[in-house]
Order: C-alpha cells, then structure tokens, then sequence
C-alpha cells in the first residue's frame, strides 16, 4: 500500500523483511536517502513467518481498535517520515546528509505525546504515551549499563522485562540492537526532553506570538541535526 503524504512524500506500507526481523521486532520506519530523487519511506508492520489464529487476532485488534496510532505516529506521521523527509528538502547539502538520532528519535517520540495532548486518540492514547515513557527510561539504563560493562546481555533482557512487562521474545531482539547501537537507545527521551525545553524557552521569548504551527515549522526546517546546533536554529528563526 502507498500513501501520499502533505509535503509530497510517499510512504509505503510493507511486511518486515526477514533479514530484519531479529533486529527489529516492532514497527519500523526505514527511511528514503536524502539524495534519493523519490522520498519514499517505508513503514514495516512485523507479521509473522506464519500468520496462525493468535496472530490474526492480535493484528485485527491493532488495526481495528486504535493500537496502531502510537506507531504510526511515532514512525510515520507526524513523526519519522515527515521530520526525514522533510529534512532531504534542505537547501543546505550539508544539513540534508545530517542524521542526527538524538534529533531524529526525540522529534518521533514527541509527536506520541504532542498528538495524545491534542486530544488524538482519547484517554487510552495518553495511558499508551505514559507506558512508552517508561519503556525509553529504562532503555536509558541498559544503553548505558551494557556498554561500560554492567550488564550482561541476560542481564539487560531481564531488566528490561522487569521494568516494561514486555513480552521475552520481543526484549531479546530489542537488546540485540542496543548492544551494537550505542547511544541510539538513550537517544529517544533525551531528545523528546530537550525539543520540549526549546518549545518552552520559544514560548517565553515570544510570548502570545508563540504558536505551535511555527514552532514546529521551524524546528523540521533545521534538518536532523545534534541537539546543541538544533537549539541555535530554532532560536535565531523565532
């Protein structure tokens, strides 16, 4: 399926490829080159080598009681797929080759909680926000743990389904990636904290001319780039 987006961009939803499948466990975003001519990203939905009753029923109530709206934020829109398409249209070829993951993660992981705040989804969305908040937190603590040593693999599985509840299967792929990812994991609430610091800070600086529309128009127009660099963007724009 294709689907064509506001700024031109076309997003193609597809089955996981398995090559991927133990590294990706979840939904994912695999995003267009910023010199690609055709800005066609792709949303990967993890369906199972073998799509038995349990599965059926897992997918029919993703798609049919609202459980896909975090991750079609978060990957798609308004998230991944328009901040990185949106950053490939950069005057600047230096800013299109940016792909700044503390910039690129916490602008997805904002749009969960600015979409629940507007109201997007109802109460659940907002249950559903809180409990990812709790699963990037503790990402935090075994990103840092495995990579000075602290935990072993075992260890950081057990962690993670300790504090999240999440399923083994699922944690075991995910640890996988954060042990050969340093840095991505921790990157998610840290950029979501520091573009909510900046919205902040652009709100008292400009006061009742302070409006969200801007200030995300704003924001993609700087391009993926690192949190420092990102704050020196915004403020000079607003």
């Amino acid at each position: 399926d294709l689907m064509t987006l506001t700024n031109g961009s076309i997003l193609e939803i597809a089955a996981t490829p398995t090559f991927l499948k133990n590294l990706i466990p979840g939904y994912a975003y695999h995003p267009p080159g910023p010199l690609d001519d055709d800005q066609v990203g792709r949303f990967y939905v993890p369906f199972p080598a073998v799509l038995g009753l349990d599965a059926k029923i897992k997918y029919h109530w993703d798609f049919t009681r609202g459980r896909l709206a975090g991750p079609v934020i978060h990957e798609a829109y308004p998230g991944h797929h328009l901040q990185i398409t949106t950053a490939n249209r950069s005057l600047s070829y230096i800013r299109r080759l940016q792909a700044n993951t503390f910039m690129i993660e916490g602008w997805a992981l904002y749009c969960e909680e600015l979409m629940a705040e507007e109201g997007y989804g109802g109460p659940a969305q907002m249950r559903r926000v809180l409990e990812g908040v709790i699963f990037r937190a503790a990402r935090v603590i075994v990103d840092v743990k495995l990579q000075i040593g602290e935990y072993s693999l075992a260890e950081a599985i057990d962690f993670m389904i300790d504090e999240t509840g999440a399923p083994r299967d699922f944690i075991e792929k995910e640890v996988l990636r954060y042990a050969v990812e340093p840095a991505q994991p921790m990157s998610y609430i840290i950029g979501k904290r520091e573009i909510m610091r900046l919205r902040d800070d652009a709100r008292g600086e400009m006061g009742d001319a302070f409006t969200l529309k801007a200030f995300h128009d704003n924001l993609l127009s700087c391009g993926s780039i690192p949190l420092y660099l990102l704050r020196v963007c915004v403020i000079s724009k607003s």
